[in-house]
C-alpha cells in the first residue's frame, strides 16, 4: 500500500446543452490553437437518474480525447481516453470531429483535449501538446519515515479557479540524501493535466531532512474553492 502525504489548497473565490454548442477554449502553451470548437449534448437528468441511489447527481463530467489533426487543419482518429462519466462521451467525439485548426505543413498526431462539461455554467475546453503525458500509477513502496519539515503549497491556476475546477494531483517522486526532491512525475490528475504544472512547480520546492539514501515518495495535492456552492468535483 503506498502511504500519501495529503496536502489541500483551499481558495475562497468571489444548462443543459441541446444540441451540438460552440464554446470558447482555454488557451494552454504549445498546444495547437483550434480556430472552431464545439461539444457535445448532455441531459443532466438522464445522467443523475442512471445513478446508483444515495450517489448524489450528476453536476459536472470531464472527458479526456485524443486526436490528429491534417495538414489542413482538420481532426482524424478521435477516441476517448479518460472520463469522470460516460454519459454524453459519443456526442462529444462527435463534436470533436468537427474542430477545426489552423493549417499546417506536417500532420500533428496525439492531440490531447480535456472538455468539461458543469451544469451550472457553460462548458471549457482545455487542448494539450502530444507530448504531454502521466506516469502510469505503480504499486511502489515510498519511505513513510522520511518527511517534509517544507512544503510549498501550490498557486491554484486562475482559469480554473475563475471557471469553479477543483481536483486533485498524485504525484510520485525521488528524494536525494540533502533533502531535495527529483524527478518528480504525475501519476494521476483530476481532471487531466489542468493542475498538474502547479503541483509539480510546488513539490520542486519542497525540503526533507537529509538522509544516508535516496528515498522514494509521493503526495496527493487537493485543490478546492471554499464559498462556491457551484464548484465543480469530479
Amino acid at each position: 500500500m503506498m502511504s500519501i502525504n495529503r496536502l489541500i489548497i483551499a481558495l475562497f473565490v468571489l444548462s443543459l446543452f441541446s444540441c451540438v454548442t460552440k464554446v470558447t477554449q482555454q488557451k494552454v502553451a504549445n498546444a495547437p490553437f483550434p480556430t472552431e470548437l464545439y461539444v457535445g449534448n448532455l441531459s443532466w437528468k438522464d445522467l443523475s437518474n442512471g445513478l446508483e441511489q444515495g450517489d448524489g447527481q450528476v453536476n459536472c463530467l470531464y472527458h479526456l480525447v485524443h486526436f490528429d489533426i491534417n495538414t489542413e487543419g482538420k481532426v482524424h482518429h478521435v477516441e476517448a481516453k479518460e472520463y469522470s462519466h460516460s454519459g454524453g462521451l459519443s456526442s462529444t467525439l462527435a463534436a470533436v470531429q468537427q474542430w477545426r485548426f489552423e493549417p499546417n505543413t506536417e500532420l500533428r498526431k496525439g492531440i490531447q483535449a480535456v472538455i468539461l462539461y458543469r451544469k451550472q455554467g457553460k462548458p471549457i475546453v482545455y487542448t494539450f501538446p502530444a507530448d504531454l503525458e502521466v506516469k502510469a500509477q505503480e504499486s511502489v513502496k515510498v519511505d513513510e519515515t522520511r518527511l517534509p519539515n517544507k512544503r510549498v503549497p501550490p498557486n491554484y491556476p486562475k482559469r480554473a479557479a475563475l471557471n469553479g475546477i477543483q481536483g486533485e494531483v498524485t504525484l510520485l517522486y525521488k528524494v536525494d540524501k540533502d533533502g531535495i526532491p527529483t524527478d518528480i512525475q504525475v501519476t494521476k490528475g483530476i481532471p487531466p493535466y489542468i493542475f498538474d504544472a502547479t503541483s509539480i512547480n510546488a513539490v520542486r520546492q519542497w525540503r526533507y531532512s537529509t538522509g544516508s539514501e535516496v528515498s522514494l515518495q509521493s503526495a496527493t495535492i487537493e485543490y478546492e474553492l471554499m464559498d462556491t456552492p457551484t464548484a465543480c468535483r469530479f
